[in-house]
């Protein structure tokens, strides 16, 4: 490399690097958050989808050339060079047998990661050993690339075990190496995060981590979609609690009510500001309004199931009559039916009436479930996405919640959420 390559690179290291720890840490403005670039060779896409869904699901943002990394026209080489020096914290290989002879991988990829670690020692190297072991990785990478990656971070993934379980375990590896380096700000501060499973949003101000599966509920998801969501944000919970000590969650995003109320159950014993909207912020440890803001709750019984469905109307939409469509069907066959609504009609909230509503939304289910003990609660609502989420958070006793969506002038079930407690686990 030439001096005035070195000395231009080195300048834009500098800059780059003050950037990612002020990304990482939580702290910055205006950069966007930094990126997670995952090399490989081609015939590991299938894992690598599977890879790169456990990160995002676990707020790592991968940088992936075939999900939104090269662009028509890109000139790869310099492209990939630019990301991994610019727009990424760190490099994780997919290190099968082929891709240490790829020579995309040596002679661009690795040689920039490389080249960027020798200049920033918090520069991520993460090696996943799929069929191999660490002593392999050691030879082949110090043959191929001239390094030896067994030095940096990084897990090896037996031949036969789960793709799946795999992905999962090294999402939560490399999520672990964020968050340490998190912990030591976050206390103080508080977390920010997004958590969008509509809609990918912009990074907000200080956001540490993206929690974004909008690509796999795109069109609702299937159980497994929904399954491998909550097993992302609950080992996201485990290891903010084991790094960080449960710090105030500073939560943004484009989110459905099921994920709303998802969020809020793995996140039970977190404070949490949520924005509502815009330069608005509800606080789940905000004062409660004063007063009863519900109306007398309505409670149908029928012979049957030892099944609730909780039918929650904030808002215009007739919920109960939603559920009456699913009932006629077949679909939902309760014995119980909870009708819950403001008192006076359809309100404006904020978030004192919310924190409100939510405790005397709470008390009303404790009451019922003590009075008609339930085996599963369906729950259907229409309110704003804070509330969702705060409910989720006052429902750790209760019993597993089959969660529903409104689409298509209908309710449709997304998920089922155990019950007891789901934070903590190990």
């Amino acid at each position: 490399m030439s001096i005035s390559r070195r000395f231009v690179d080195g300048c834009r290291a500098l800059l780059c690097g003050h950037r990612a720890g002020l990304r990482i840490g939580g702290l910055g403005a205006a950069a966007a958050l930094k990126k997670l670039f995952v090399s490989y060779h081609s015939g590991s896409a299938d894992e690598i989808a599977h890879l790169t869904s456990a990160l995002r699901m676990r707020g790592i943002a991968p940088w992936v050339d075939k999900e939104g990394g090269f662009s028509v026209a890109d000139e790869c080489e310099a492209e990939a060079r630019r990301a991994i020096r610019e727009d990424c914290f760190g490099f994780v290989l997919y290190a099968t047998e082929n891709a240490f002879t790829r020579p995309f991988i040596r002679d661009v990829e690795m040689d920039e990661a490389a080249e960027v670690r020798s200049r920033d020692p918090h520069y991520l190297l993460f090696a996943i050993a799929r069929g191999l072991d660490f002593g392999e990785v050691q030879r082949r990478s110090r043959a191929a690339f001239g390094l030896d990656l067994a030095r940096y971070h990084g897990i090896v993934v037996p031949a036969g075990e789960d793709v799946q379980s795999a992905c999962e375990r090294a999402a939560n590896s490399v999520l672990e190496i964020v968050l340490r380096r998190l912990a030591r700000a976050a206390p103080r501060r508080g977390l920010h995060l997004q958590f969008s499973t509509v809609e990918c949003m912009p990074d907000g101000p200080g956001d540490a981590l993206c929690i974004n599966a909008a690509s796999e509920l795109a069109a609702g998801g299937g159980e497994e979609d929904w399954a491998r969501l909550l097993r992302g944000l609950s080992d996201a919970e485990r290891l903010i609690a084991r790094t960080c000590g449960r710090p105030r969650l500073h939560v943004h995003g484009s989110k459905s009510l099921p994920a709303a109320f998802m969020f809020g159950r793995v996140f039970s014993r977190y404070l949490l500001n949520i924005m509502q909207r815009p330069q608005e912020i509800w606080c789940s440890d905000a004062e409660p309004a004063g007063g009863q803001l519900l109306a007398e709750p309505c409670l149908v019984l029928a012979a049957g199931t030892r099944e609730l469905t909780i039918e929650i109307s904030l808002g215009r939409r007739n919920v109960s009559a939603g559920v009456d469509d699913l009932i006629a069907t077949g679909e939902v066959q309760p014995s119980l039916r909870l009708q819950l609504g403001p008192a006076g009609g359809p309100q404006a909230l904020d978030e004192h009436s919310c924190r409100a509503m939510v405790d005397q939304t709470r008390d009303a289910i404790e009451k019922v479930l003590r009075d008609h003990p339930a085996a599963v609660v369906h729950l259907f609502a229409a309110m704003p996405q804070s509330f969702m989420m705060m409910l989720g958070q006052t429902f750790t006793a209760m019993p597993p919640v089959r969660l529903y969506d409104w689409e298509g002038g209908r309710y449709v079930h997304r998920c089922t959420i155990p019950g007891g407690r789901l934070s903590g686990r190990p």
